[in-house]
C-alpha cells in the first residue's frame, strides 16, 4: 500500500472504532449495567464559538451536612457533586437511568456527565460505614431535557478531565489553528497521538483501582495506556468544538475492557471512521492493535462490528 491516505466513512448507529487500547478495568472502577437503554435521540448541529467548561452556580441544589448535588446545568448534560467529608469514607455517587447505572468515586467536587439522553436520572451519594457497608446519604431524581443531545460530549468531566490551562488543550489550539473542517481536526489529533504517545506496558500491568487519566501527564510523559489515549483524544477534540464520546466496553468473547472514541461530524452524524495508512505506520484508529499486530489483522478486527461491545459512554 502506498502512503496515500484513504478514508472510508460509514454511518454507525452506536459505536465508532476510533479506538485507543485495551485495559483490564480495575475492581470498583466506574461501572455500568451491560443492559443498554435505547431511546430515540435526535442529533443536530450546534453553533459554538468557544470551548465549553462546567460550572456549579447553585440555582438548583440538593444539600445536606454530608454532600451537595448541584443540578443547575442538567440541560447542558452534567451535574456537580461535592462530598463534604474525607476520602477515608470512600464516598461514591451512583447515577441511574432506567436499568443503566454509572458508579463514580468522589475525590473532590466532581462533574458527572448525563449521557443517556432526556429523561429521569436518579443520583444517589453513599459513604462507607464501619464494617465496610455503604449507606445512602443523599438521593435526588432529576428530569433532564438537554438543549442539544451533543452537549454531554463537549464538556470536560471527571473522566475526560481538562481545563483551559491544560497543556494538551493549549497544544490542540496551536495545532488546529486555521483548520475549519472537523475531519481535518480529527486527522491532526489522531496523527499526533499515534506518532508521539507510546503504549506503557508496565503501567498497564500495574494499574491501580480507581485510576483516572491526567491528560497533561500523558502529554508530558508521551506514554500511556488505552484509557489515557482515548481521554486525550476526547479532550483535544472537544476543545476544538468536535463532540466526542469516550466509550468503554468489551472485546467480544473476552473479559477484557477496551476504550475507544466516537466522533460526531456535522455532515454525517456519529460515524465509524476507518483510516488506512501505509504499512510503515499505524493502521486504523486502534492504537494498541496497531502497535502490536499487522495491518491485515487490524483491518479484519475493526471491520467486524461484533468485535466491539460498548457498555457505557462518557
Amino acid at each position: 500500500m502506498n502512503k496515500k491516505v484513504k478514508m472510508i466513512i460509514t454511518l454507525c448507529c452506536y459505536a465508532g472504532v476510533i479506538c485507543a487500547g485495551i485495559l483490564l478495568i480495575p475492581r470498583f472502577f466506574n461501572r455500568a449495567s451491560k443492559q443498554e437503554v435505547v431511546t430515540e435521540v435526535v442529533y443536530g448541529s450546534i453553533d459554538l464559538s468557544e470551548p465549553l467548561y462546567p460550572s456549579a452556580p447553585g440555582d438548583d441544589v440538593s444539600d445536606n451536612k454530608y454532600a451537595c448535588l448541584d443540578y443547575s446545568n442538567t440541560s447542558q448534560g452534567y451535574i456537580s457533586v461535592r462530598y463534604k467529608g474525607g476520602e477515608a469514607d470512600s464516598p461514591v455517587a451512583k447515577v441511574n437511568y432506567g436499568d443503566v447505572e454509572y458508579t463514580y468515586s468522589l475525590y473532590s467536587e466532581e462533574i458527572l456527565p448525563l449521557t443517556c439522553g432526556n429523561g429521569n436520572y436518579t443520583i444517589k451519594i453513599y459513604k462507607r460505614q464501619q464494617g465496610g457497608k455503604y449507606k445512602a446519604i443523599l438521593t435526588k431524581t432529576v428530569s433532564v431535557e438537554l438543549e442539544n443531545q451533543l452537549l454531554p460530549y463537549l464538556y470536560p468531566s471527571q473522566i475526560v478531565n481538562y481545563s483551559s490551562s491544560s497543556l494538551v488543550v493549549q497544544y490542540s489550539d496551536e495545532m488546529c489553528r486555521g483548520m475549519e473542517g472537523d475531519m481535518e481536526k480529527l486527522k491532526a489529533v489522531y496523527d499526533y497521538i499515534i506518532k508521539n504517545i507510546v503504549y506503557d506496558y508496565p503501567k498497564a500491568a500495574n494499574i491501580e483501582s480507581g485510576y483516572l487519566p491526567s491528560v497533561d501527564s500523558t502529554y508530558i510523559s508521551k506514554s500511556g495506556i488505552c484509557f489515557d489515549y482515548s481521554v486525550m483524544m476526547a479532550a483535544m477534540l472537544r476543545t476544538q468544538l468536535v463532540p466526542v464520546k469516550l466509550v468503554m466496553g468489551y472485546l467480544n468473547g473476552t473479559s477484557v475492557f477496551h476504550a475507544w472514541n466516537e466522533v460526531y461530524l456535522e455532515e454525517s452524524g456519529w460515524v465509524t471512521v476507518n483510516i488506512y495508512l501505509d504499512m510503515e505506520t499505524f493502521c486504523m484508529l486502534d492504537t494498541t492493535l496497531a502497535a502490536s499486530q499487522d495491518d491485515e489483522v487490524i483491518a479484519r478486527k475493526l471491520s467486524d462490528p461484533e468485535v466491539y461491545m460498548p457498555v457505557f459512554r462518557y
